[in-house]
């Protein structure tokens, strides 16, 4: 079995939560997650999704509770890569047209 590590893979893929979990206390575990696989790879695309909603005919950003979770994930990376903005902006700029539109929250 070949074993491959988080800096071998060209997209990651982050659920940063779901319906159940929107807490802010989730918000900062899951970017500190995010900052972490970032700065490990340094070349992989990045998209962030928001579980539970799949039933739900409104776009994720029309989704008051799911908004008001992003700002809470969006404000604690920047605070947890506050010492090293330029990941902050390297994340942003690896985002897949697929990520959630967080520059609308921020």
């Amino acid at each position: 079995m070949t074993q491959t590590h988080p800096e071998d893979y060209d997209e990651l893929m982050f659920q940063i939560g779901s319906r159940e979990d929107f807490y802010p206390i989730h918000a900062i575990r899951m970017a500190a997650g995010v900052a972490g696989a970032c700065s490990v790879n340094k070349h992989a695309r990045v998209t962030l999704v928001i579980g539970g909603y799949d039933e739900d005919p409104r776009e994720i950003d029309e989704i008051p509770e799911a908004v008001e979770y992003t700002k809470w994930f969006v404000q604690a990376l920047k605070e947890i890569t506050q010492e090293l903005p330029e990941l902050y902006e390297d994340i942003k700029r690896r985002l897949t047209p697929d990520s959630l539109n967080w520059k609308e929250v921020h």
